[in-house]
């Protein structure tokens, strides 16, 4: 079974703790050189240098998309960038990540996070006119190393090679010509809860620009884009780790396993107070 050529797509701004392992794990599966970074403003240190290590690996990296515009355009400059891909050397199959999503796939009940085994899942897709949705994203539990949430309602997509005719800021929608919905064995690990302060931090960043106020009463009455995060700004510290006591969690080793082959620690484990 031949390996497939895979493009990895990611916008990040200030991801300080999560973009050395994002590009180092991407990196050793996928290729550096299949890696295009977009980066979104920053101006932390560990983010840029980050930045910077993936495009002396090889990795392509912008950085001409700085402002919230772009940030909020960024379903269409991936959509815009994949279609120029297929016009001049295309790929197999092309993924816009966030840079707290870490790919990987389940074959035969077991999670692979190598590409002779993503490929192995992707076999039956090569060349498919449909939206091809990723079948399952375990979610972390910031307080317990490798346990996860298996959220099977998540809606992210991505695209085999000529297909993408449009993509949304979130990649929720990816729409292809044929307009049929397709469920894989493709799985996003997703690092989405992190130290509170920290998620509260991001969540602030991502919303400035759409919302108008940080006050208690907008906060609750918004509901335009990315207003989900809203909550971790809403929340105290205490109420948004007890929830994590309530999760029916499953405990899957193989991610740290890949992290400290790599030499990388396991991202967003918090001491709770």
């Amino acid at each position: 079974m031949k390996n497939f050529r895979i493009c990895i797509l990611m916008m990040l701004k200030n991801e300080a703790d999560l973009a050395l392992s994002w590009v180092k794990y991407h990196g050793s599966i996928f290729g550096f050189e299949n890696l295009y970074i977009f980066d979104n403003g920053s101006d932390d240190e560990a983010t840029l240098s980050a930045v910077r290590y993936a495009q002396e690996s090889g990795a392509n990296c912008y950085f001409d998309k700085s402002t919230f515009e772009d940030f909020k355009n960024k379903g269409a400059i991936f959509a815009n960038l994949i279609k120029e891909l297929d016009s001049k050397d295309p790929y197999d199959f092309y993924f816009p990540l966030d840079c707290d999503e870490f790919l990987a796939a389940k074959v035969d009940g077991n999670y692979v996070h190598d590409l002779e085994g993503i490929s192995q899942s992707l076999a039956k897709y090569e060349n498919s006119p449909d939206q091809l949705k990723v079948g399952s994203c375990p979610t972390n539990n910031p307080l317990k190393k490798s346990y996860y949430k298996i959220d099977l309602q998540q809606r992210k997509f991505f695209f085999a090679k000529g297909t993408c005719v449009s993509l949304d800021r979130g990649f929720h929608h990816g729409i292809t010509k044929s307009g049929i919905t397709v469920t894989t064995e493709i799985v996003y690990f997703h690092f989405h809860y992190r130290e509170f302060l920290s998620i509260q931090f991001h969540s602030k960043k991502k919303l400035e620009g759409a919302i108008k106020s940080f006050d208690k009463a907008t906060l609750s009455a918004y509901r335009g884009s990315s207003f989900h995060l809203t909550q971790y700004l809403l929340q105290d510290e205490k109420s948004y780790y007890d929830q994590f006591s309530k999760w029916e969690h499953e405990y899957i080793p193989s991610l740290e396993s890949k992290f400290e082959a790599l030499g990388l620690t396991m991202p967003v484990i918090a001491s709770r107070p």
